[in-house]
């Protein structure tokens, strides 16, 4: 329930804590002329003593955190005080035309105190109906005075079961309409959270598209000057095996960086989410390459496929998402030992589309976790945005791929990711040769280029 709809019904506890406290003041006074005046009976003041205490106690049990025990004492003493009322009214041989206009009011005395119970002023109206009936019997009333009686009774029942639906209905559409406006603020918020972390994705990818910009300059005069130092080396006859494999080395080095830099300006980038074939072996090496950095201490397995046919996908997009969850893979295994940390991505055609597994060896998933795991703002990390996984999704789906979880075979968590085939390849005839995959790189290669 809502904070709302909890105050509700805590004011309704309340409101009905006092009514039985005053009605248990009520009895107890009635119980006191009673016992003052001459001739009292010795079974009705038991009665009243006992009704008194029952409407004490139930008094006591109204708590807003315990609010099913509060209705069941609030009917059970509005029973209890239908039987009590038909046995005053019985042991009082001087009070009965007084005691059964009472009974006659009993139902609408017991829709004040459970205004939203309906089976409670029905049962205590059968028991207030039958009891005056049998009370006018037994005092020796004509046929027509009885059904008069019960007629009369009956309409005070009938009404205090209306008014008593009525009530509650109007409590229930109450409620429903605050649990609807609770649902449109969180929605609001939500939408406010997303739009913010929206703003806070863009800038850090305007912010990544410059830094990789800025970098661009430097790594192009280190590459010259790298050159013209191996060119001068070179024709002053400086020829060392040692000192050439050191520049070669380098000059890789300086290649990998500017890979790496020409990956993070199309990742920076707010993204194209224009369709086209795309080499699935490019994209999940291109998320590879990103996500070595933050892989270094990981055993990357990778497993590809010869010969997978081009996917319709984005290709930035497609990016992005396979290096959000191999981000969550290494969050996995982090905190494991060293021979423990692993990933394996595997890529094989599954139908009319290429499936890319993302299994990795920490805890996994259970399943509460699992039921939400890519709704926005849901996450296990202490530090995490919970964006990460339904940005994936959402990702994805703008050109037909899906993403599920499920636990790896063995231990650990697996992402399944489908792209669908081109549909050239689909049909058997691309049109063209198929672009030609990068050899797949080596855990040791990943690590070592990050």
């Amino acid at each position: 329930m809502t904070c709302d709809v909890q105050s509700l019904v805590a004011w309704e506890i309340r409101y009905r804590r006092w009514a039985l406290r005053i009605s248990a003041a009520l009895v107890a006074l009635w119980l006191v002329f009673d016992a003052l005046s001459p001739g009292a009976n010795r079974v009705v003041l038991a009665v009243r003593f006992l009704w008194s205490g029952c409407l004490l106690c139930a008094s006591l049990l109204q708590r807003p955190e315990r609010p099913r025990l509060a209705a069941l004492s609030t009917a059970a003493a509005t029973v209890g005080t239908a039987l009590a009322s038909v046995a005053v009214v019985a042991g009082r041989e001087d009070g009965h035309l007084v005691g059964l206009c009472f009974l006659l009011a009993m139902p609408l005395i017991g829709l004040a105190v459970t205004p939203r119970v309906i089976s409670t002023p029905v049962i205590a109206s059968t028991i207030t109906v039958s009891g005056g009936a049998a009370i006018l019997v037994d005092m020796g009333s004509s046929p027509v005075v009885v059904a008069e009686w019960i007629s009369l009774a009956a309409i005070s029942a009938i009404a205090a079961a209306y008014c008593t639906r009525a009530n509650r209905r109007e409590a229930e559409r109450v409620i429903a309409a605050e649990r609807e406006h609770a649902r449109a603020v969180e929605g609001l918020a939500e939408s406010e959270r997303r739009r913010g972390q929206s703003d806070k994705l863009a800038i850090a990818g305007w912010l990544t598209t410059g830094v990789a910009h800025e970098m661009n300059n430097p790594l192009a005069f280190v590459r010259s000057n790298l050159c013209w130092i191996r060119d001068r080396h070179a024709q002053a006859g400086l020829a060392d095996p040692e000192l050439s494999g050191v520049f070669d080395e380098t000059m890789a080095g300086i290649d990998r960086m500017a890979q790496i830099v020409s990956d993070l300006r199309v990742f920076g980038r707010n993204g194209s989410d224009t369709v086209t074939p795309c080499s699935p072996a490019g994209i999940l090496e291109e998320a590879l390459r990103l996500a070595s950095l933050r892989l270094r201490a990981v055993r990357v397995e990778r497993v590809v496929a010869a010969d997978l046919p081009p996917v319709l996908a984005a290709h930035g997009r497609a990016v992005q998402a396979l290096v959000n969850l191999l981000a969550n893979a290494g969050d996995a295994v982090e905190h494991l030992p060293a021979e423990a940390r692993w990933i394996r991505v595997e890529a094989r055609r599954e139908g009319a589309a290429i499936r890319i597994d993302v299994d990795d060896g920490g805890p996994g998933l259970s399943e509460a976790v699992k039921a939400r795991l890519f709704e926005p703002f849901v996450t296990t990390k202490s530090a995490g945005t919970g964006l990460g996984l339904s940005l994936t999704r959402e990702f994805l789906l703008r050109f037909g791929a899906t993403v599920e979880a499920c636990r790896a075979p063995g231990a650990g968590a697996r992402f399944t990711v489908r792209i669908p085939v081109a549909p050239a390849a689909v049909g058997g005839d691309s049109g063209a040769p198929p672009a030609r995959p990068r050899p797949a790189a080596t855990s040791t290669e990943l690590r070592r280029s990050a």
